[in-house]
């Protein structure tokens, strides 16, 4: 994997190595103490004309276009919640968190263990205790209206979301949770669908246009 060295006087790019297998110093598991950067530096002096200690380093990649509107790259989670919707400092009446979520469509994943969710079956709803069922109700009613699928997500305790947080602000605020579909999370080649992000983006949008502020959103009603 090509890297990004961010050096304090130039930027250099380096490989990750490792030693080879054919020195027979091949390991069961890598670990992270086995790897190093080979910057192409003749000696330690010399790569400390440009870079020291604590300098930080990237994955060199550039966002690529697979078959089918999939988009593989580095940081989709969290850039794409940040494309899709931008947050401020208010006080809401209720929280729509936008995050990825794992897909479930590529060889070696049990689906009866971690439930099956697929690059362009839509944007993923998550179900549980910490997620008011109301706003999930609304945001159903929006994807029927547009005609978008829905995938679905059951979380037993908490989200693992900032929504976890915000609804214990304040007087409580009610969440909903929109995942995008991601493979591959948290490597640099994270992988999502362009056409699960246009339907999450519309889906947001129909939902916030037919808001009237007078929505009732106790989840029990005593």
């Amino acid at each position: 994997m090509k890297v990004e060295i961010l050096g304090y006087k130039k930027h250099i790019t380096g490989v990750i190595g490792v030693n080879p297998e054919h020195f027979n110093q091949c390991k069961e598991k890598v670990e992270f103490e086995d790897l190093y950067i080979d910057c192409g530096a003749s000696s330690k002096e010399e790569m400390e004309q440009y870079v020291r200690f604590g300098d930080f380093v990237v994955y060199k990649r550039e966002p690529e276009l697979l078959l089918n509107e999939n988009i593989s790259g580095r940081g989709l989670d969290n850039k794409t919640g940040a494309f899709i919707v931008a947050g401020a400092g208010i006080t809401p009446n209720m929280a729509i968190i936008c995050d990825v979520t794992f897909a479930t469509d590529h060889p070696g994943i049990n689906i009866d263990k971690h439930g099956k969710v697929h690059l362009g079956g839509g944007p993923v709803l998550g179900i549980g205790p910490a997620i008011n069922s109301k706003i999930n109700g609304m945001l159903e009613k929006a994807a029927e209206r547009l005609k978008i699928k829905l995938q679905y997500e059951l979380y037993t305790n908490t989200t693992g979301t900032d929504g976890d947080r915000i609804r214990y602000t304040g007087k409580g605020v009610p969440i909903a949770l929109v995942s995008l579909p991601l493979r591959y999370m948290h490597s640099p080649v994270e992988t999502g669908n362009y056409n699960d992000i246009r339907e999450e983006i519309n889906l947001l949008s129909e939902f916030i246009l037919h808001l009237t502020g007078e929505e009732n959103l106790k989840p029990v009603e005593l």
